[in-house]
């Protein structure tokens, strides 16, 4: 039913649990697993991967620690399917998300959920942005 899952995370804490998800997902359907995370803060236009050299010291560090968190949750997952690692730029979470599954031809897209309540739900979450933004199917893990 799916071929290319994209887990989609913020590298909080509780990622390796609903990373875990999405492997076994992957598994299942024998698809292809893709792992993406937006670095919030940077205004640069551009996808990191392709042009880290436009950033600027502060926006180096940052990226750099997601991109090791980024390795140490592959690492912590061993040896799955996982093929592809996306480190996006900043903007809206749920577009910059939206557009690389489109890019990329995902079927599924899974993510976190904090489970906000009260005050922080009327602003919504990156989870329901992402939700409301796909155009393909999407799993929300509560965590």
């Amino acid at each position: 039913m799916y071929k290319h899952i994209l887990f989609a995370t913020d590298l909080n804490t509780d990622t390796v649990s609903v990373a875990r998800h999405a492997v076994e997902l992957a598994q299942l359907f024998q698809a292809r697993l893709s792992l993406a995370h937006v670095v919030t803060g940077l205004d640069t236009g551009v996808m990191l991967n392709l042009a880290p050299q436009v950033l600027t010291e502060m926006d180096l560090i940052q990226v750099q620690d997601a991109h090791q968190r980024m390795e140490s949750l592959v690492r912590e997952l061993g040896e799955t399917q996982l093929t592809d690692k996306w480190l996006l730029n900043s903007g809206p979470v749920a577009l910059q998300i939206h557009r690389l599954a489109v890019e990329q031809e995902v079927d599924l897209i899974v993510v976190a959920s904090h489970g906000q309540h009260g005050f922080f739900k009327l602003f919504g979450s990156e989870a329901t942005d992402i939700l409301e933004a796909s155009s393909c199917n999407v799993l929300v893990v509560k965590i």
